[in-house]
């Protein structure tokens, strides 16, 4: 990201996640994978095998985890936000509170659902996260 993202970048981390699995790689066709989307049953093992590559690639946080890794918040692609990010992020939040509170506040004082989103980021933690859509 050159140019003008660069601070950006450079404030977030310069990470690079890793390469999206390829159903080709697994030596899915798209039509295979489509047509065992919905059905019941268990998959065959190169599918299961791909979603599961597909769900840790979907989940990775690069480290160190210090809160909700921001390209997960960026599309709606399925991204699984963790419990360890969901917890890093609480816990910064708490800190910011205790370090200034008239800030902070300023930030979400438009924000009525502000309440509910901690309530439910607390929840979704204790439940082993999220996924993004």
């Amino acid at each position: 990201m050159p140019g003008d993202h660069a601070p950006l970048r450079d404030a977030l981390g310069n990470h690079h996640s890793p390469e999206a699995p390829s159903l080709e790689a697994y030596g899915i066709s798209p039509d295979e994978y489509h047509d065992s989307l919905g059905t019941s049953g268990e998959l065959p093992e190169p599918i299961g095998r791909f979603q599961e590559a597909m769900n840790a690639y979907l989940a990775w946080v690069p480290a160190p985890v210090n809160g909700v890794a921001v390209h997960k918040l960026m599309s709606n692609s399925g991204w699984i936000v963790t419990a360890e990010e969901i917890r890093a992020a609480l816990a910064a939040y708490e800190a910011s509170r205790g370090k200034d509170p008239a800030f902070l506040s300023q930030l979400v004082e438009e924000a009525s659902w502000w309440p509910q989103w901690v309530a439910y980021l607390t929840a979704a933690a204790d439940h082993g996260g999220f996924r993004v859509y």
